[in-house]
């Protein structure tokens, strides 16, 4: 029995792996990853996620949504992204909209999709600093949000930089054009 068990779970870890080199993990990366059973099934949800944005989006702003969220959450592993679902949206206000006022009328119309609240415990990893990041329920929330944001700015990818940083906007597009685009590409 013992021996069944083995194979099982040896089987079972060898698929997985195989599953997350194609979302784009390293062999490296895969073998740091923390297998908890909630970003163990934010993971397996990260590709129907991205499906059901290409139907409500263009497959341009899914694509550079997905390459954005892959930058921002060093491949879906930062600990920034395993608790707040974010890529990086700061928070510039403590209220609703957290000035955001441009996603206002989105997350009015589909709450499932608004933020659940504000994380204060994460430093910039650019600048050190202390950051406020908007926190959404789940994967889903955070990529529809991001992708809303890129509709709204014409699909302006420069427009997500950190304002303070020099150079930002062309090295922050430079940066995500670097990213792969598995699922996307696959949709395309």
């Amino acid at each position: 029995m013992k021996n069944i068990l083995k194979i099982m779970l040896t089987l079972f870890f060898s698929l997985l792996a195989v599953y997350l080199s194609y979302l784009g993990f390293t062999y490296y990366q895969i073998g740091a990853i923390n297998f908890n059973p909630l970003n163990f099934s934010t993971m397996l949800n990260i590709p129907d996620v991205i499906k059901k944005a290409a139907s409500s989006y263009s497959i341009d702003i899914v694509r550079n949504a997905e390459k954005m969220y892959r930058l921002e959450s060093n491949i879906y592993r930062s600990g920034q992204f395993n608790s707040d679902y974010s890529a990086g949206q700061e928070a510039f206000k403590n209220t609703f909209p957290y000035g955001w006022t441009s996603l206002s009328e989105f997350w009015t119309s589909n709450p499932q999709y608004a933020p659940i609240g504000l994380d204060s415990s994460r430093l910039d990893a650019q600048t050190g600093k202390g950051v406020t990041f908007i926190k959404f329920a789940n994967f889903e929330a955070g990529f529809f949000t991001l992708c809303e944001t890129l509709k709204i700015r014409n699909n302006n990818v420069a427009s997500w930089n950190p304002v303070y940083l020099k150079d930002a906007p062309h090295t922050y597009l430079e940066r995500v054009n670097n990213q792969t685009s598995p699922i996307s590409d696959e949709i395309a």
